[in-house]
């Protein structure tokens, strides 16, 4: 996961390779229905994870959009968060760094909250999976090597899915899964396997992976 600091940064290259782009001379032209602003918005929104909100926000002036993207021009801090109130909205800073004054967004506290559980579906870290598919009487030699390559998948933090087919007997092929995993354990005590999940009448899987702790 990024640490804060990484995506402060992250935020302020952001906020200005956009900005770099957009003519900010004359104070009074609308700009926020342009590409440059929406896309500086959505940007900064869901990547500054420091974004402040309603009181949170110092700044004395704030160049304001509403829930719609709509420009409704510079307002008073008091009165951008008068008019957030009287909308049952939240007001947020999406553009900190904009000059001459931060740019800050009406957003409903549930689109708010939408948006945070997104980020932290993002900030999970990814999941490696390898697959190995084996047959019940798969033989020794067989065995062995798949044994292995195993073993460097799961030093490299893979989590391994075995799929196991069999004809009539689940025991048997349930015996080569338990020689499998009782090999692992000689290399590493900390690997784990989860119960076997049936797919169809004739074959399940069950996931070999490094335990938590």
């Amino acid at each position: 996961m990024l640490s804060r600091r990484t995506l402060w940064k992250s935020a302020v290259l952001i906020q200005r390779s956009i900005l770099s782009n957009i003519p900010w001379e004359n104070k009074q032209k609308t700009i926020c229905n342009s590409q440059n602003i929406v896309l500086l918005t959505t940007c900064s929104y869901y990547y500054h994870k420091m974004t402040r909100k309603d009181d949170q926000i110092k700044a004395p002036m704030v160049l304001l959009i509403d829930e719609n993207g709509v420009n409704l021009g510079n307002k008073v801090r008091s009165d951008a968060l008068s008019i957030a109130d009287s909308k049952g909205l939240k007001l947020v800073e999406v553009a900190p760094l904009a000059k001459p004054f931060p740019v800050c967004r009406l957003i409903s506290s549930k689109q708010l909250y939408i948006d945070r559980n997104k980020r932290k579906e993002k900030s999970k870290p990814e999941i490696l999976e390898k697959e190995y598919r084996i047959k019940h009487n798969i033989s020794q030699h067989d065995l062995i090597y798949r044994i292995k390559q195993i073993e460097k998948y799961l030093d490299r933090k893979y989590r391994i899915k075995l799929f196991v087919k069999y004809k009539s007997d689940f025991d048997k092929a349930m015996a080569v899964v338990h020689s499998i995993h009782e090999e692992l354990l000689q290399v590493n005590p900390k690997v784990l396997m989860t119960k076997p999940e049936h797919r169809g009448e004739h074959a399940f899987f069950c996931y070999l992976k490094f335990s938590d702790d």
